[in-house]
């Protein structure tokens, strides 16, 4: 991101823009396969898989760029991530309408914005742009929604199309323009904030408004939840812990992995003893016969590194990933770190994108139970559900046994995977719930439960 505006705001709002016609081009190759797909199944179906590939990681580069344009903010995207993740919008006056408005408004400082409908993660509003504050280390982020007419439109002489296009600008937060904007734009795009009450919203004339609206406002409220304390929303508590601690990535390790791979052909490591990484690489891409190559190294890192006969180690699962991330291994609402984001050389990027480097990861669960167990856990291998629990305590002496859905713990692991973090950070995270008696009561945790046993009966 720091490259791109380096190179000018038009170059931020190009980049961007030239991503989400490259999408729609992926898009409208695969609609035109999928026709084919019934005279020639066999010859078509590699290329189809391909082209899918290909979306997914173009979306996946949107995701990077809403990484740091958000400032690495989890809670923020993740409340921008509810609902269904939208299509891929064609090349149409009212798409380039949105990247000719996060230009202006950059361009006016309103903030820096990243346009949603590149990425996978943002589904909520058009627009969100990072809004430095007046002190220093200070900024907000403010969500826009914009609906766009067509007024007039021609054909020019080289063949291209002109159009002029009427952009209203919603936002259920204060559209707090500079004040060198012209008139005639500030007209048009500074709109109240709607009222509290829905029904007296003045936007009858467009129904789906109320419902972004209300949409806007859950995400604000998520967006906007104060770290270690409970939130209710819509009648549910929330809380959000922060840890005194930053994430750790273990980048040094896996450059030096890739530099032997690249010298060897495969090399491995691991983290913890934990998560263990295999790579593979190969100039002419990593097939299964290169893999194969290398199986009886990569089953003795495995077993040497993972697999360990005492403590209880081997009880454990093996999870097993793919490095770049599979669409189909991603998690709703809840946002990894993309692999265009890894400290490690453009190189080695471009060498995941092409499939000359394949990076395995492999996670031992009996490591992880048995660091839980240490934290006071208890862990139940029958329950699929509610896999972990402990008892928290509060000063008064009371007690609650509290269940973990494993989908909590297993998302955690995941983004270490994914991240290159250790056993530690995962550790940290889930036992944050012990902190639960410092945030809030016990009669006042017992009256949320209750709240939320009303809301779900």
């Amino acid at each position: 991101m720091v490259d791109l505006l380096t190179g000018g705001l038009d170059s931020f709002i190009d980049f961007q823009d030239q991503l989400a016609s490259l999408q729609a081009e992926i898009q409208r190759d695969i609609g035109a396969l999928k026709k084919t797909v019934r005279k020639n199944k066999q010859q078509v179906l590699p290329a189809l898989e391909a082209l899918r590939r290909l979306l997914w990681y173009s979306r996946c580069l949107g995701d990077a760029l809403a990484w740091q344009v958000l400032l690495f903010d989890r809670k923020a995207i993740a409340a921008l991530m509810r609902g269904n993740r939208p299509p891929v919008q064609q090349e149409t006056h009212s798409a380039k309408a949105v990247f000719a408005l996060a230009g202006h408004l950059l361009s006016q400082q309103f903030g820096i914005p990243i346009v949603h409908d590149i990425t996978n993660w943002l589904r909520i509003g058009d627009i969100t742009f990072m809004r430095p504050g007046e002190e220093s280390r200070s900024w907000r982020f403010q969500t826009v929604e914009l609906k766009s007419s067509l007024d007039q439109s021609r054909i020019t002489d080289e063949g291209l199309v002109e159009a002029t296009v009427t952009v209203n600008v919603y936002s259920n937060e204060s559209l707090e323009l500079s004040t060198n904007v012209d008139k005639q734009t500030r007209a048009a795009l500074e709109t109240p904030t709607p009222p509290e009450t829905s029904s007296k919203r003045p936007y009858k004339q467009d129904r789906r408004l109320d419902k972004q609206f209300r949409r806007l406002d859950q995400m604000v409220s998520r967006r906007d939840m104060k770290d270690n304390a409970i939130t209710t929303i819509d009648g549910i508590p929330n809380v959000v812990f922060r840890l005194p601690h930053a994430d750790t990535h273990r980048w040094s390790d896996f450059r030096r992995a890739i530099r032997r791979a690249r010298r060897d052909g495969f090399s491995c490591f691991s983290i913890d003893q934990f998560i263990g990484y295999g790579i593979f690489y190969r100039k002419e891409g990593v097939s299964e016969e290169h893999i194969a190559k290398f199986r009886e190294p990569f089953i003795e890192h495995v077993q040497s590194e993972l697999l360990e006969a005492n403590g209880g180690h081997a009880k454990g699962f093996l999870l097993v990933r793919q490095i770049p991330l599979k669409e189909e291994y991603d998690v709703e609402g809840f946002p990894f770190m993309r692999f265009f984001s890894y400290d490690i050389p453009q190189i080695a990027v471009a060498d995941l994108l092409r499939n000359r480097l394949l990076v395995t990861a492999t996670v031992n669960y009996g490591r992880l139970d048995a660091a839980l167990i240490d934290q006071g856990f208890a862990v139940d291998h029958e329950d699929s559900g509610y896999r972990y629990s402990i008892d928290v305590a509060w000063p008064s002496g009371e007690t609650f046994r509290l269940g973990i859905p494993a989908s909590h713990v297993s998302r955690e692991v995941e983004r270490a995977l994914y991240e290159f973090s250790g056993l530690d950070d995962v550790v940290q995270k889930v036992a944050a719930v012990k902190r639960l008696p410092e945030m809030i009561s016990y009669e006042e945790w017992g009256a949320s439960l209750e709240s939320k046993a009303d809301d779900d009966g």
